[in-house]
């Protein structure tokens, strides 16, 4: 039987840890082969490394989403070594620390904006113009970006604009056929959440359900990408799709109290 994504080309942002170490390792069982991009180059080459070991496709490369010189390098690379690029899953991101509107620590909002927002544009606008006709685009973004987080606001900011941008991108991608998703995650046990973890990935239809506005896994987030970039999901298009495990559905309203 034909794997999913047998001989499709794949980049991967934050793909060292967390979700986008489970979407590689899950793209890769699915055929395809995989640039694993990161800050961390040496958990990026870990995690390359690994892959490649049970019979995968990968190389690691050094990316900061914010710069726009590293973006272009790393489409270039890809395109290079796999000789296409049909799927881009733009999903670095960073969370803080977090600062109150009160703070005056005004390097920590630029800093967040820049990758959170500025990284995925240039990280759409670099895809754009290699990505083969048909291809596929998804962003990964956060409940945050519909919710407002009191003690994170530049977080919050960038995340809903993250949900604009990837509705303004729709048009003019739909030149190439290419269609753009984000996935709007809630509590996830990654990394970023929880420090240290260690992974354990299963066939898909053994992944266990979470508990009610539980926290989910990595693998739960990455499968749902795998699905976006799918055929599966040939009329999906401009979406920002939730998947929380009802944390949304029922948040109870919390008040802020500055501290003192």
């Amino acid at each position: 039987m034909k794997r999913e994504f047998e001989g499709k080309s794949v980049i991967i942002t934050g793909a060292a840890s967390g979700i986008g170490k489970a979407a590689a390792h899950r793209f890769s069982n699915e055929g395809a082969k995989v640039c694993i991009a990161d800050m961390d180059i040496e958990r990026a080459e870990k995690v390359s490394q690994e892959i490649n070991a049970n019979g995968g496709t990968t190389f690691a490369t050094k990316v900061d989403v914010a710069a726009q010189a590293d973006n272009d390098r790393m489409v270039a690379e890809t395109v290079k070594k796999f000789g296409k690029l049909d799927i881009a899953y733009l999903n670095a991101g960073y969370y803080g620390p977090g600062t109150d509107i009160f703070s005056d620590d005004i390097t920590a909002f630029d800093r967040i904006i820049a990758i959170n927002l500025r990284g995925v544009f240039l990280g759409i606008h670099s895809v754009a113009k290699a990505i083969t006709e048909g291809g596929a685009i998804v962003v990964t973004g956060s409940t945050g970006g519909i919710l407002g987080l009191a003690n994170n606001p530049a977080y919050s900011a960038s995340k809903h604009g993250l949900i604009g941008l990837i509705r303004s991108s729709v048009e003019p991608l739909s030149t190439k056929r290419v269609r753009i998703n984000a996935i709007l995650p809630g509590g996830v046990n990654t990394p970023l959440n929880f420090g240290e973890m260690v992974d354990t990935y299963y066939p898909p239809d053994e992944l266990k359900p979470v508990p009610f506005r539980g926290y989910g896994e990595s693998q739960h987030i990455a499968e749902f990408a795998l699905f976006l970039a799918s055929p599966r999901a040939a009329f999906i298009n401009g979406g920002a799709h939730v998947i929380d495990g009802g944390l949304t559905s029922s948040f109870a309203a919390v008040r802020y109290e500055k501290a003192d």
